[in-house]
């Protein structure tokens, strides 16, 4: 996805601690110390301020509390399907990790490593998009990475770091784009057009019968994400301040699903800023 942006930008990947190649730390996973990671690797790499941000997913959290904290540091953030913010109750925090994460874990650490693998393979299904050898590089990066309990900790703590950053977000003018893409579905086509659904899923999800044709099961996962677009991103997307919301529909991983797609997004939205 990168290679269209890299014709007029720098682009830097830089991984938290225990991911992929990354050390491990025993450092409290916290929002202000991973932050505070980001800004010191790139400090010491020599790449001055100002940035725009490229997060996904949980990187999202992080890539608010800093243009939130440190806005005169950021130029622009694009969200890519990331973690959409918003307060946790006390009874709703979760302070334990996620439970495959913690048995990949552990079974690493037992010298387990068929096992592990098998458990990587299912939290991560194939994608039909990969070559084998990528297949390949996604697998092997994803086992280092259950190696390291530097990513257990932070996966216990993401409530607590959503929290923490939604309570100290101040909307600001930094320019920011939100690439929705799992939530991005606006029609049947859209949804026929990447696999459709799988029915025993989402039949079990909204607690409709078996025997619902297909048209009523479509009509309510449209339902639910214009519920999240409407109820949960445009607020967060209000909190943030200066942030447009985009559909691209489509996989969570959407820059490895559609890069072309995603790109030219990416590449307009810079451009725009420089017109």
């Amino acid at each position: 996805m990168t290679a269209a942006l890299e014709e007029e930008n720098r682009v830097i990947f830089i991984d938290r601690a225990g991911y992929g190649l990354s050390d491990n730390t025993s450092q409290e996973r916290t929002v202000e110390n991973i932050v505070a990671d980001y800004r010191s690797a790139l400090r010491s790499a020599g790449v001055e301020a100002p940035y725009i941000l490229l997060p996904h997913s949980i990187g999202g959290i992080y890539a608010s509390y800093w243009v939130s904290k440190y806005p005169e540091e950021i130029e622009a953030v694009v969200f890519m399907d990331t973690s959409e913010i918003r307060e946790y109750a006390p009874d709703q925090m979760r302070t334990e990790p996620d439970p495959a994460y913690l048995r990949a874990y552990r079974l690493d650490k037992m010298g387990a490593g068929g096992l592990g693998n098998l458990l990587v393979k299912t939290m991560l299904p194939e994608k039909a998009y990969y070559t084998a050898a990528e297949q390949r590089a996604e697998y092997a990066l994803a086992l280092l990475t259950f190696q390291n309990s530097a990513v257990i900790e932070e996966d216990a703590m993401m409530s607590r770091n959503m929290n923490e950053t939604w309570n100290m977000l101040v909307p600001n003018d930094v320019p920011k784009l939100y690439i929705s893409a799992e939530f991005g579905y606006n029609t049947k086509n859209e949804l026929i057009a990447d696999g459709g659904l799988d029915r025993g899923t989402y039949l079990k999800f909204f607690h409709l019968a078996p025997d619902t044709d297909d048209d009523t099961l479509y009509d309510r996962y449209l339902e639910f994400c214009k519920k999240i677009r409407d109820k949960t991103l445009s607020v967060y997307a209000e909190k943030l301040g200066n942030c447009e919301i985009v559909c691209l529909p489509g996989d969570h991983c959407i820059y490895d699903q559609k890069p072309d797609e995603c790109a030219k997004v990416i590449k307009d939205y810079i451009d725009k800023l420089y017109d």
